[in-house]
């Protein structure tokens, strides 16, 4: 999961960083972390970076999801989404003064 980002689900993710979590905190109050971890160092290190990389992964995949959720539920009431960068921008016809256009211009 941590190394081909968005192809497990964010179940998955959590349930595997979750358990990563609960191994080291283990280790943490039996006195078996870093030194004294029976797996070694490396891979006490290898975990708490593994951690880490999941806990960054599920904070982007909700931001993505949603992020997702929002532009549906905009299309959906407004019929377009309103956070796409093209707009139709209004046409001028030179009825406004020049400091009005600057303000729609910048807008």
């Amino acid at each position: 999961c941590a190394d081909h980002f968005g192809e497990c689900s964010l179940d998955e993710i959590e349930n595997l960083r979750n358990a990563l979590h609960e191994e080291r905190i283990t280790h943490l109050f039996t006195d078996t972390d870093g030194i004294r971890n029976p797996h070694g160092l490396p891979e006490d290190v290898e975990h708490k970076l593994l951690e880490t990389d999941l806990s960054l992964q599920m904070g982007l995949l909700k931001d993505k999801l949603a992020t997702e959720h929002m532009q549906e539920e905009s299309l959906a009431y407004y019929g377009s989404n309103p956070y796409t960068s093209t707009m139709n921008l209004p046409v001028l016809d030179g009825t406004l003064d020049e400091e009005s256009s600057e303000a729609v211009m910048i807008c």
